[in-house]
């Protein structure tokens, strides 16, 4: 069967044919469109609106009537976007270079202030620790786990507090201000040297009003206020300041690093979130287990052993100053710089960066190591072989001398 339609529409042609039970369709289909219908498309598709051209220094119109090559347009993937309350290791490693990078610029007073600020904050940490788990002496004798949940339930409003305001803690700058030096790209001694002194300035001084702080926030709101009377605090106080310097050199140490680890460590993740609650819950977990373990925090040591000294602890200012506060001032810069800030910075910057050198070095090493194990099994495998061969020798000329 044949059928013909107009050339201006469809043109279908189907060719059927059977032989052997099978049936063969083919369909041709041709479409041809006049000229005209072909200028009313064109016109259709063309944009009804006027459409403006910019060029340099000139703008024009071109309405439907001009003849406009009308540009495919292109379509672009969207960029993944991150989630807002989230922050990658990577991206707070960038944060903290820049954070680091500023708090080494601060003027002198600024870095007084905002460190005199931190030292209260701190103070009033300590007080409300002192006030909330000092004054529960059944609790400690009974169950003193307990007493100890209470008194570090309370104590990490102080670093809230210095964390939204931004204020400079001498524990929490050894990790943001050592970062702060890795901020260049290219390596110049003249550059790091002025920037280590920027950093070292900071660090001074922040330690320094820290403490002042600290002691000055229990002395005048604290001591001050109630110098004398049989409230429970008051031999708390002075039992944990006269236990804070019982322990050697070498512990206080040990325990200055693992606190300032989890100090650093909640300014670290605090960066993780960019809004306020979220800080102040990622800050609140690590400060609370170390308040609640009983490490040594230098500042925080500041406010309770001169406290307890000014309420009669048999506490001397060398017992205060060499037992107590350098070791753990010396443990805290190296849990803060060492043990977190340059392992992060390693972890997340450094072999990101360098991945390809790192791996290659690394080869480079096992291949060295592997081949001066091989030299040196192959030199014992050598010489027992020669002492074998030097004791069937001297076997054999034993055994000639007793033929002979």
């Amino acid at each position: 069967m044949k059928e013909d339609v107009d050339n201006n529409e469809l043109q279908i042609k189907t060719t059927c044919t059977n032989g052997n039970g099978i049936l063969n369709n083919e369909i041709e289909i041709v479409v041809e469109q006049s000229t005209k219908e072909t200028e009313q498309t064109i016109k259709q598709s063309q944009v009804p609106t006027s459409i403006e051209r910019t060029s340099v220094g000139s703008k024009r119109k071109s309405t439907n009537n001009d003849n406009i090559a009308l540009l495919p347009t292109t379509i672009t993937n969207p960029t993944p976007q991150t989630h807002r309350g989230h922050n990658t290791p990577s991206q707070i490693i960038d944060i903290l270079k820049e954070e680091g990078k500023k708090k080494s610029r601060l003027t002198f007073d600024q870095i007084i202030l905002l460190s005199l600020l931190a030292g209260f904050f701190k103070g009033i940490a300590c007080t409300v620790s002192l006030f909330v788990g000092g004054n529960v002496p059944h609790v400690q004798n009974d169950n003193p786990g307990l007493q100890k949940l209470l008194f570090a339930a309370v104590f990490p409003v102080g670093f809230i507090l210095i964390t939204l305001y931004k204020a400079e803690l001498f524990t929490g700058n050894t990790l943001v201000v050592l970062l702060g030096l890795f901020h260049r790209k290219k390596f110049s001694w003249k550059k790091l040297l002025y920037d280590y002194l920027h950093f070292s300035k900071n660090m001074f001084l922040s330690y320094v009003f820290n403490v002042l702080g600290a002691f000055v926030t229990g002395y005048l709101f604290v001591y001050l206020t109630q110098p004398c009377c049989d409230a429970n605090w008051i031999s708390f106080i002075i039992n944990y300041a006269e236990g804070k310097v019982k322990k050697t050199f070498g512990q206080q140490i040990l325990l200055g690093i693992i606190c300032n680890a989890l100090v650093t460590s909640g300014t670290f993740t605090a960066l993780t979130s960019n809004t306020a609650e979220g800080k102040a819950i990622l800050v609140y977990v690590p400060i609370f287990s170390f308040v609640a373990c009983g490490f040594e925090h230098s500042i925080a040591n500041a406010y309770y052993i001169p406290l307890g000294m000014l309420y009669g602890a048999k506490v001397s200012v060398y017992d205060f100053l060499i037992v107590n506060l350098l070791p753990v001032t010396i443990g805290n810069i190296i849990g803060g710089s060492l043990v977190v800030g340059c392992m992060m910075f390693y972890v997340y910057d450094i072999r990101l960066r360098y991945n390809r050198w790192i791996r290659n070095g690394i080869k480079r090493m096992w291949n060295f190591c592997k081949s001066r194990m091989q030299s040196e099994n192959n030199s014992l495998s050598t010489d027992s072989n020669n002492h074998t061969n030097n004791t069937n020798e001297g076997i054999e000329m034993i055994d000639l001398e007793k033929q002979q």
